[in-house]
């Protein structure tokens, strides 16, 4: 017994050339072809068999006749009208539902034995479409579909050979797929043709899209001949009859289905109308079995990149919970979607009031030293940030509950010009802070406790040249010097070791006033410059360029004249006698720009990055011949970045260097 669905049973009988009904147990009707239909086109599915019985003839004997077969499989032959039926029942079970299928065939010609036999050839032919449907459904595999749909039809034909043909996707040559010989089982196979789907009947097959019987292939010129049975070396041995139907996909030839014969006229219409019809079932099993390996395929593509997602996930995450500084993820909405344990760590807030959360539930804790980055962080999730590279915000924030420091950097995410969020870096500098204190105060306490020892160092050698303890001998006198000159350094250093605590501690304030830049550069060059090269005997040209009418710039004049003290000695240390020392000055209307440029030894392009580091010295033995401690340029820059302006350097080893500050103009009043 086979079981079918309606939807598959009823595309069955619609292809056939009988009129078909479908009857449940009930006496209901379930399906009917339109040949049925067409006979008695009042027929209705869900009526009643007896108002079935009445639509086709109203004599009482032929009722009887019609409702017997209800009660069991058998024939019957009686006229309904002008015509003879033959009416055969048949027990299908169709989804769980017993049903009774009657066939009948029309004729009022031929014979009763003649129309029998007729039917049962066309019962015969359903009952193996439907043997192959129900074979082919279980198949998946477009192999397995070939081999056992080849077989199934070749069964009833019972041809002594069949093959299934395909085009070769890149050359489109047919290639030999299934074949079968007399009383062997299918072979699948990969054999080249030669034939081409121009050539030959099963090209005409191809191209026409039309199934065909040829009862003698040397009355058929579109049979390809390939010489004897010995020397053939074509798809087929050389045969005398055919049938060949075209197999499709989604509406597109891809090869023809053949079945042959040493006998001619061995096949009949009937067997064509079966490979016709059977072609058809195999097309659509080709499909599915198309669509399934698509399906798994694709399922196992989509398994593949879920595998690697999780991956990628799992070893993102260990990434992440390896970073010893907090990290915080903020979705573009505000929500906080991931939070490493070193941000659960530094905030001491359980996982789950952070996860899940709006941002804003954070204010509680980072208000009011942490506002740049909160307001930031809850702008970007209303207003989209404009994604430009290196947009961040940087800020300073003292928890509430712990007092602890922490610094955080904040940076949008995007992805294809997308706003996703943005990721939150937190390091708790507490200790680094506590640390600079500690070290800011006792350097400061150390600086000032040497400064009260030197200046009596220095007084003291200072009272002593004067002539206070009486005449001293010459080498007496040459040592207080040399005591004299390093006391002079020490408590430069000191003074500039000061200079260095007071801006880490951000107690540096400055004056700032309209200032005279020219009288500035007066008094540098007058009153230091030109002392030292007189006091030092230094064969040293002095020039000043530029303008003498110099707009006054915004400046703290004190701090100024340091810098410009700083540069020049900068330049006259470094400078060889017969040398020389430009400063020039120029203005611009934003800015004023001082130069000090001389012909000194120079610096490599290796070093000219860290020249304002703090204590940095070239290892040049010429810069190392001369007495420093590296901080004049860093403070100079310290000074000059403090007033708003900058400090930039060029230079060339052995021809000499350039330091150019910018100071901003006074601004009008509106």
């Amino acid at each position: 017994m086979t079981t079918l669905s309606e939807l598959t049973l009823q595309q069955i009988i619609d292809n056939l050339p009988d009129a078909i009904i479908v009857v449940a147990e009930s006496g209901e009707i379930r399906l009917a072809n339109s040949k049925a239909r067409a006979l008695s086109p009042g027929l209705k599915t869900h009526a009643t068999w007896e108002s079935a019985g009445l639509l086709f003839n109203t004599d009482p004997q032929v009722l009887q006749q019609w409702m017997a077969l209800l009660r069991s499989a058998q024939s019957a032959y009686f006229n309904i009208g002008l015509s003879g039926w033959h009416l055969e029942s048949k027990s299908i079970l169709m989804g769980a539902e017993h049903c009774i299928q009657i066939t009948g065939v029309e004729s009022s010609k031929e014979p009763k034995q003649s129309i029998l036999d007729k039917q049962t050839a066309r019962i015969s032919r359903s009952n193996k479409l439907l043997e192959i449907t129900n074979e082919l459904s279980y198949l998946l595999e477009e192999e397995l579909v070939l081999e056992k749909a080849l077989q199934l039809i070749n069964e009833p034909v019972a041809a002594e050979e069949g093959l299934i043909l395909l085009t070769d996707q890149v050359t489109g040559e047919f290639v030999v797929r299934v074949e079968i010989r007399e009383g062997q089982q299918p072979i699948l196979t990969e054999k080249p043709t030669g034939i081409w789907p121009n050539q030959g009947l099963a090209g005409w097959v191809l191209r026409t899209r039309q199934a065909v019987l040829v009862p003698d292939t040397e009355q058929d010129r579109r049979w390809i001949k390939h010489g004897s049975a010995k020397t053939q070396t074509g798809p087929l041995v050389l045969r005398r009859s055919v049938l060949a139907a075209p197999l499709e996909f989604g509406h597109e030839p891809i090869g023809v289905l053949m079945l042959s014969s040493p006998i001619p006229q061995r096949f009949s219409n009937d067997d064509l109308s079966l490979v016709r019809e059977a072609t058809g079932l195999i097309s659509n099993a080709l499909y599915n079995a198309h669509l399934y390996d698509l399906i798994r395929n694709q399922g196992a593509r989509l398994g593949g990149m879920l595998r690697e997602e999780q991956v990628n996930a799992a070893k993102n995450q260990s990434i992440l919970e390896s970073i010893a500084d907090g990290v915080l993820v903020v979705d573009q909405e505000g929500e906080m979607i991931l939070a490493n344990d070193a941000f659960i760590e530094i905030f001491e807030k359980p996982r789950w009031e952070i996860v899940g959360h709006h941002v804003r539930s954070m204010g509680e804790i980072v208000e009011p030293s942490g506002e740049n980055w909160f307001n930031a962080v809850q702008e970007w999730s209303v207003n989209e940030p404009s994604g430009r590279a290196g947009e961040t915000v940087e800020d300073t924030i003292v928890l509430k509950t712990s007092d602890r420091m922490v610094r955080v950097n904040l940076a949008p995410v995007f992805a294809g010009g997308q706003f996703f969020g943005t990721v939150s870096i937190f390091r708790d500098i507490t200790r680094e802070i506590e640390a600079d204190l500690a070290k800011t105060s006792f350097v400061s306490l150390v600086s000032h406790e040497l400064r009260t020892p030197l200046t009596s160092i220095r007084g003291y050698t200072d009272l002593m040249l004067m002539g206070a303890a009486g005449e001293l001998p010459d080498a007496v006198t040459k040592y207080i010097k040399i005591i004299q000159t390093n006391a002079k350094r020490l408590h430069e250093l000191v003074g500039d070791i000061l200079l260095i605590t007071q801006f880490d501690g951000g107690d540096m304030p400055l004056t700032v006033a309209p200032t005279d830049i020219q009288n500035v550069i007066d008094e540098v060059i007058s009153n230091h410059l030109k002392n030292r090269i007189n006091v030092e005997n230094r064969d040293i040209k002095l020039s000043v360029e530029g303008s003498k009418e110099l707009p006054e710039v915004m400046a703290d004049r004190g701090r100024i004249v340091q810098v410009l003290t700083n540069l020049v000695d900068n330049a006259l240390n470094y400078t060889r006698d017969g040398g020389k020392i430009t400063v020039t000055a120029r203005s611009t209307n934003e800015a004023v720009f001082v130069s000090v440029r001389d012909t000194g030894i120079g610096i490599t392009a290796e070093e000219i990055d860290r020249v304002f580091d703090r204590f940095y010295r070239s290892e040049d033995n010429q810069v190392r011949k001369i007495a420093g401690t590296g901080l004049g340029l860093s403070i100079a820059k310290t000074f000059v970045d403090m007033h708003g302006g900058n400090l930039t350097v060029s230079s060339e080893y052995g021809v000499g260097s350039t330091f150019t500050f910018r100071l901003p103009l006074v601004e009008e009043s509106s």
